[in-house]
C-alpha cells in the first residue's frame, strides 16, 4: 500500500503578529489620518483669513488712520501754490476765502569784517529779537576761553567762533552758524532755526577781550541777508474792510476749527482769495 507524507504548514509567529495589530489599528489609523488633513485644511484657511483681516484692516487705515472715524473729512486748497490744508474728523464743512500776503521766514545775518587770530578772553551774546518793537526773544552767552580754542594756538579763528557758538550750552537749536569765504575773507552766517520777525539774529561783541571782535560785532558791521517775518493771511480780501488778517511767526494756522492750512507762498497783490 502506497503512503505519503503530510507537510504541516509553515507558522510564522512575527508577520502574524504584525497583521493582527495592523488590522487592530486600522479604524484609528485611518480617523487619525482624516483628523489631519482636516487641522491642514483648517490652518490653511485661518492663515487665509489672517491675511484677509490684515489687508481690510490697511484699507481701513488708509481710509481714516486706526483709533480714528471713518467719516473722514478732507480740506482742499483751490491754487496748491500759495499752500496746503488738513482736516481732522471733526472738521465742520465749509468753504473760506484766504489769501496769503507773506510767508514766515527765518532770520539770516552775516559778520564780513572778522579776522582769524583773534585773541581769548570775554564772551560774545546772540540775541533773537523783534527789533522794530524792541522785544528780546532769547539770548546767550558763547565762551571765548581756551575751550573755543580748538586748535590750541592761543588764537581764535573765525572758525572756532562759529564752532563755540553751535556748541554753547545755550543754544539750544536756536541759532546755527557757519563760514562762508568770499575772495579769501570768512564771513560768519548766522541763521535762527525758528520762523517769525521775533527771531532777528545779531550778536553784541562789547563783552569780548579782542577789540577787533568788538568792532566786527558792532550793531553797523551787521548784514542783513534774509529778514525774519510773521507769516500773514488774510480770511477775505484784503482790500474788503470786514476781512480779518491773521499774523504769526509759524506758517501753519489754526484758527479754523478742525482745519490746519500751512501757507507756503505770498500770493501777488490784487490776486484773488
Amino acid at each position: 500500500m502506497a503512503t505519503s507524507a503530510i507537510t504541516a504548514p509553515t507558522y510564522d509567529p512575527t508577520s502574524t503578529a504584525k497583521a493582527l495589530a495592523d488590522k487592530y489599528i486600522d479604524g484609528a489609523q485611518t480617523q487619525l489620518t482624516n483628523q489631519t488633513s482636516t487641522a491642514t485644511a483648517t490652518a490653511k484657511a485661518l492663515s487665509t483669513l489672517g491675511s484677509a483681516i490684515s489687508d481690510f484692516q490697511t484699507s481701513l487705515a488708509s481710509l481714516s488712520g486706526i483709533g480714528k472715524s471713518m467719516l473722514a473729512q478732507s480740506a482742499v486748497v483751490s491754487d496748491t501754490t500759495i499752500g496746503t490744508a488738513t482736516a481732522k474728523s471733526t472738521a465742520p464743512t465749509g468753504a473760506y476765502s484766504l489769501f496769503v500776503q507773506q510767508v514766515a521766514t527765518s532770520s539770516q545775518v552775516s559778520y564780513n569784517t572778522l579776522a582769524d587770530g583773534s585773541a581769548l578772553g570775554g564772551t560774545l551774546t546772540i540775541n533773537l529779537a523783534d527789533e522794530g518793537t524792541a522785544t528780546n526773544t532769547a539770548h546767550f552767552d558763547v565762551k571765548l576761553d581756551a575751550t573755543a580754542d580748538t586748535d590750541h594756538d592761543g588764537k581764535l579763528s573765525v572758525r572756532e567762533i562759529a564752532a563755540a557758538i553751535n556748541g554753547a550750552s545755550g543754544n539750544t537749536g536756536l541759532v546755527s552758524a557757519g563760514v562762508v569765504t568770499v575772495g579769501g575773507t570768512p564771513r560768519l552766517m548766522l541763521s535762527s532755526k525758528n520762523t517769525g520777525v521775533a527771531n532777528t539774529v545779531s550778536v553784541d561783541g562789547s563783552n569780548a577781550t579782542d577789540a577787533g571782535l568788538q568792532a566786527g560785532f558792532a550793531p553797523a558791521a551787521r548784514t542783513i541777508v534774509k529778514n525774519a517775518q510773521d507769516a500773514i493771511v488774510w480770511l477775505g480780501d484784503p482790500a474788503d474792510p470786514a476781512a480779518t488778517k491773521l499774523q504769526q511767526a509759524s506758517n501753519t494756522f489754526t484758527n479754523i476749527d478742525g482745519v490746519a492750512f500751512t501757507a507756503t507762498k505770498a500770493q501777488a497783490p490784487g490776486s484773488d482769495p
